[in-house]
This record gives structure tokens, C-alpha cells and sequence, in this order.
């Protein structure tokens, strides 16, 4: 189990809590949460996120923004400062917890 914030990922079912309550994410949403936090604090790029959740280097790389946009609605506070799931601008996305995080 990773915890970040008020918040526990059980990395073998799946399953995302805040404060003990289910975050209802797709399937392919916590598949980018887990790819993130597996690794933490690295840039990761749209073409890499696609390629790890969905398997393929060909397709429709802007349905990752699509889905970070969706996991930012439910986990973030503020989704214009996001807290966890950050933007690398010009490069993709990275996961950031607190200091005493994962």
C-alpha cells in the first residue's frame, strides 16, 4: 500500500482511498495513477503514459491529458495548482508526493 496525502493506493488490487472512502477512478485511470507513482518524480511524456497503460506507441496520445484531466477532478483539491499529479510542460507528467510520501 502507497500512501500520499490523505490518500492509500493498494498497488495489488487497485484500489484508491481518501480517508478510508473509494475514489472511483476506470481501470485506465489508476493504471496511469500506479505508472506515475511507480514513478515518482520522473517526467514521463504523453507517448510513454500511452504506450505503458494502453500497450502501443500508435494511437491517440491526447486521450492521456484526457484522462489526467478526469484523475485531477477527483483526487486534486485544486486543479489549476494540482498537488500530485504534476505537468511538465513541453514534456508530459509527473507524479509528486510530500516529503514523507511513498
Amino acid at each position: 500500500i502507497v500512501k500520499f496525502g490523505e490518500f492509500s493506493l493498494d498497488m495489488d488490487s487497485y484500489v484508491l482511498k481518501k480517508h478510508g472512502e473509494i475514489i472511483n477512478l476506470s481501470p485506465k485511470e489508476l493504471e496511469i495513477v500506479v505508472y506515475l507513482i511507480k514513478n515518482s518524480g520522473k517526467k514521463k511524456s504523453q507517448e510513454e503514459i500511452y504506450e505503458a497503460v494502453w500497450g502501443s506507441s500508435y494511437g491517440d496520445i491526447s486521450t492521456v491529458s484526457v484522462h489526467i484531466r478526469r484523475i485531477r477532478k477527483k483526487i486534486e483539491d485544486n486543479t489549476q495548482d494540482p498537488r500530485y499529479i504534476k505537468t511538465s510542460h513541453g514534456f508530459g507528467y509527473f507524479f509528486q508526493g510530500d516529503d514523507n510520501d511513498i
